[in-house]
């Protein structure tokens, strides 16, 4: 089961979460525009795709506590988060189907 992110030092978070270390490094290549630069798109989104609800959650905390403000702020549109098991309700469909925000709005792609 992954880290307890909201009875964790910021420092002990980030060292043990690489999921994390991650956004960070998605968040810095958007600012920088790597996408425009290397790829000529002018955005893009992080899907991640986890296995069970809970775990989305930990994920929208970890944006809260670490992306949400400061240095590495970041539109919590930028994170889309869902499970498995809501991409096998909508039969697969992900173009049709809600996901989930870093701030836990609904959005459709």
């Amino acid at each position: 089961m992954g880290a307890d992110v909201r009875h964790q030092s910021p420092r002990s978070f980030f060292k043990g979460s690489s999921i994390l270390r991650k956004y960070v490094v998605y968040q810095r290549a958007f600012r920088q525009k790597v996408h425009t630069k290397l790829f000529g798109i002018p955005a893009f989104q992080v899907l991640t795709v986890t296995t069970k609800p809970g775990r989305v959650e930990q994920m929208q905390q970890a944006w809260r506590n670490h992306l949400a403000k400061g240095v590495h702020a970041i539109n919590p549109a930028f994170f889309l988060f869902t499970d498995w098991e809501t991409i096998e309700q909508h039969e697969g469909d992900i173009l049709s189907m809600p996901f989930l925000s870093a701030k836990g709005e609904e959005l459709v792609l």
